[in-house]
């Protein structure tokens, strides 16, 4: 009976204004604001960029960041080893072909036993070979495999980036050799025939600066990001030295680093936390109750005042995560801890 009765003694005290909803709602925001604390962004030295470093900054942790001037200068280098590539003037080609259709018509025994139609086709395939055919030095060739690019419309010519040649006799025959390649059942006094009269022409040499450029561009894409490492207790930082970006980008992977290092779930970081959290309610309610009595009185302020904090400090830890992990120049006005705003 009597343990009845304290049960019913504590339920009543509880029930006396509000006590137990207090409690709970204390409970609540102890465990809401125990987590906001727990899972917090790392704090690092901030710079202004183009500013002097007012102090130097070591490196506390073994870390790899994107190197961009590393990257870009790769990219140049192999960019650069990219010569001139060139193709045969599209209307000397198309003249040669006029013309040796012309010389068919004008000299109907041209002494080669095919038919007129079939002749012209071969001179058709041959003129799109011309005019498919790009060339450049043996270098850009290998460079251009490496990337796995097609190369076999290309043919090894150093021309030493002259913009302006004309093709060799020489080429003629490996030239044919691709007719051949795609008509297989063409004879060598038609195939002959053909070559000599396409030989006798001078055909120029242009500038593909649109195949270059494009050559260019999947070298580059196919150069991925470079990273460089910086050991722990290296410096980072001199002091007096102007902040760049790529001091901003270090300090970032740096900051990325020490949180993976971090271990949150360790029993003394936990227990940190909570015991840091309490502190905080412990010492807003001997506030409220020297200051503000009658709002620690009142359930309705209290639940008010409660969801007020909590939604501040999920809204700031919600932007405080996407400044952190964004790599734009908004990080770097941002000052910690993200709560100003609200």
């Amino acid at each position: 009976m009597e343990e009845i009765k304290k049960s019913r003694g504590l339920i009543q005290r509880l029930k006396k204004n509000d006590l137990g909803f207090k409690i709970i709602l204390g409970i609540v925001f102890w465990i809401c604001f125990a987590t906001l604390c727990h899972f917090k962004q790392v704090r690092v030295q901030v710079f202004d960029l183009q500013s002097l470093s007012p102090k130097y900054l070591l490196s506390p942790v073994d870390f790899n960041f994107p190197d961009d001037e590393k990257t870009t200068y790769l990219r140049y280098d192999k960019t650069s080893k990219i010569n001139y590539i060139y193709y045969i003037d599209e209307k000397k080609a198309k003249q040669s072909r006029s013309r040796f259709e012309k010389y068919l018509i004008d000299n109907p025994k041209w002494g080669v036993s095919v038919s007129y139609e079939k002749i012209n086709d071969y001179a058709d395939l041959f003129e799109n070979i011309l005019l498919k055919s790009r060339f450049s030095d043996a270098r850009t060739i290998k460079l251009m495999k490496k990337n796995r690019i097609d190369v076999s419309n290309y043919l090894a010519l150093n021309l030493e980036n002259n913009k302006e040649s004309s093709l060799p006799k020489g080429y003629f025959s490996i030239l044919s050799k691709k007719l051949v390649a795609e008509v297989e059942n063409i004879s060598e006094e038609t195939l002959n025939f053909i070559i000599t009269y396409f030989k006798e022409n001078n055909y120029s040499l242009r500038v593909d600066y649109l195949t270059q450029s494009k050559i260019k561009k999947i070298i580059e894409k196919n150069i991925s990001q470079q990273y460089t490492h910086v050991n722990e207790g290296e410096l980072i930082i001199a002091k007096n030295e102007k902040v760049t970006s790529r001091h901003i980008v270090m300090l970032q992977a740096m900051k990325v680093a020490i949180s993976k290092k971090i271990n949150l779930f360790e029993p003394s970081v936990i227990l940190g936390n909570i015991l840091y959290s309490f502190i905080f309610i412990f010492l807003m309610i001997f506030y409220l109750k020297i200051e503000q009595p009658e709002i620690l009185g009142s359930l309705k302020q209290l639940s008010l005042i409660c969801t007020i904090l909590i939604l501040t400090f999920v809204f700031a830890k919600i932007m405080e995560f996407v400044i952190f992990k964004s790599s734009g120049a908004f990080l770097e006005i941002i000052q910690y801890p993200i709560i100003v705003p609200f």
